[in-house]
């Protein structure tokens, strides 16, 4: 064969079959190519949509929470439903949005906004609050009109017919706590406007806010309610307190002023009743036997305790008016003690007393000496009375920096526990075997504790049955 014929047909051939080789496998990874292609580009299709879905949903998102932040710090519910009634979501396709707030069933507020007639409101509610559609609410249940198209064709027509709803609308429950506070119905008239799963998350969204919105407010406006009406009692409470102070002050002074009377006129009788008595018994007014004499001398001295007895009143009288004001002056402890001790020597050398005084040389106490002595005066009268013969007194007297306490303790009969916090009281007596022979006239601690209160003081008693007693005075200082 021709070497020029064999290169030529070698010049056909090979590029043929490198061709053929080469164009199979080619081929094939095309077709794969292709495939490969095509998934993206759906996939990226899905993702497309995913994406504008998220976008729309973040769009809803944004607005309701804008709408939400304006009725958000109303605390009044009706502001609430006023504001509600100026809601506009139309850029969403939702033309008609009504809301009906429930407790136990029956609506107690309502508004609504966009197209709803406003003639049939009251007819609306009523439709809406139908059985079928409250009973799914209360299981937290959307209600569709898609769904009342298979289940209750009548009642979607009534609610179309009556809110002028042509096409779509969704009614959500307004749930807080598991507990069914109302309903919230969004419509459309626009055809086309949006798949039915925008409708649902506009309503899910939207009725979630609106729930604790509106459950915050009703709180709140419970909260002002119950603080207002507790403002209320409490001023009627003041007032009849006041009223109550200003009767007891009435009485307090009533009593105060017919005390005063009836206490200077008996000591003006007792006074003459005295001093005849005394004319009589040293004989002024002519002679009288011993016998005679020895009557009026407990004439007399019958008199000085009825005498005794009301002045105690009158300064008891005058303290608690406050016509008597306290005049502190530094007394020695010690020297005030015994004088009062001298007083009553005859009484505890019959009676085989032991009296000890306990008072450091120099101890002050701050006082109105006249009232402070007489204070003391009557705790050691009692000590004395209610210590059996051959018993012990003991007397103590203490500086701290800013007080002076004296104590006065006994080994008498002792003051039961329940009669303890009524000692102080005028005209009180002991109910006690040991105690009913000793006469009184119950006004001695009466007025301790009024003295001792005028002078801002504190009075404390310790006592055991058949141990004794121990009344206790605390003065603070003149600086003090």
């Amino acid at each position: 064969m021709d070497l020029s014929l064999l290169i030529l047909v070698l010049a056909i051939i090979l590029p043929a079959g490198v061709y053929i080789m080469l164009s199979i496998p080619y081929k094939k990874n095309s077709k794969k190519e292709d495939h490969e292609i095509t998934s993206i580009i759906n996939e990226n299709s899905i993702l497309r949509n995913q994406v504008n879905l998220l976008e729309r949903k973040a769009q809803i998102i944004h607005r309701i929470n804008k709408l939400i932040s304006e009725i958000a710090p109303i605390f009044h519910l009706e502001n609430v439903l006023n504001n509600m009634a100026k809601i506009d979501l139309e850029e969403f396709g939702i033309t008609h949005i009504g809301l009906i707030l429930l407790e136990e069933r029956h609506p107690i507020a309502s508004s609504f906004s966009g197209n709803f007639p406003k003639d049939q409101k009251v007819k609306i509610i009523d439709i809406l609050l139908d059985e079928f559609i409250v009973s799914r609410l209360e299981k937290n249940s959307t209600v569709t009109s898609d769904a009342l198209y298979i289940q209750r064709k009548d009642l979607l027509e009534k609610i179309r017919k009556t809110a002028q709803i042509e096409d779509f609308f969704i009614i959500s429950p307004l749930s807080f706590e598991n507990k069914n506070i109302g309903l919230l119905l969004l419509g459309t008239n626009i055809i086309n406007p949006g798949s039915p799963e925008l409708f649902s998350e506009i309503a899910s969204i939207l009725s979630m806010h609106l729930a604790y919105i509106i459950t915050n407010t009703r709180l709140y406006e419970k909260n002002r309610a119950y603080q207002r009406e507790l403002e209320h009692t409490v001023q009627l409470r003041t007032q009849e307190l006041q009223d109550a102070v200003e009767k007891i002050s009435q009485h307090s002074n009533a009593k105060t002023e017919f005390v005063s009377t009836v206490a200077h006129e008996l000591r003006t009788s007792l006074t003459a009743i005295k001093g005849f008595a005394s004319l009589i018994y040293e004989g002024k007014l002519g002679q009288i036997d011993e016998k005679a004499r020895d009557r009026v001398h407990r004439i007399i001295v019958q008199v000085n305790r009825l005498v005794e007895m009301v002045n105690t009143l009158l300064d008891i009288n005058k303290i608690e008016s406050g016509s008597i004001e306290m005049q502190p002056i530094e007394i020695n402890a010690r020297n005030l003690l015994n004088s009062i001790i001298d007083s009553f020597l005859a009484h505890i050398t019959e009676k085989e007393l032991k009296v000890e005084v306990h008072c450091p040389d120099g101890t002050r106490l701050y006082a109105d000496h006249l009232y402070i002595e007489r204070a003391i005066y009557n705790l050691l009268s009692n000590a004395i009375k209610f210590t059996p013969r051959e018993g012990e007194i003991f007397i103590r007297a203490s500086e701290t920096p800013h007080s002076t306490i004296v104590e006065i303790e006994d080994t008498g009969v002792g003051i039961p526990e329940t009669d303890i916090d009524n000692i102080f009281h005028e005209f009180y007596h002991l109910d006690h075997p040991e105690t009913t022979s000793i006469r009184g006239i119950g006004l001695g601690l009466a007025l301790v504790k009024r003295v001792v209160l005028a002078h801002k003081g504190k009075i404390r008693v310790k006592s055991s049955l058949g141990k004794g007693t121990t009344f206790t005075i605390e003065i603070p200082k003149q600086e003090e």
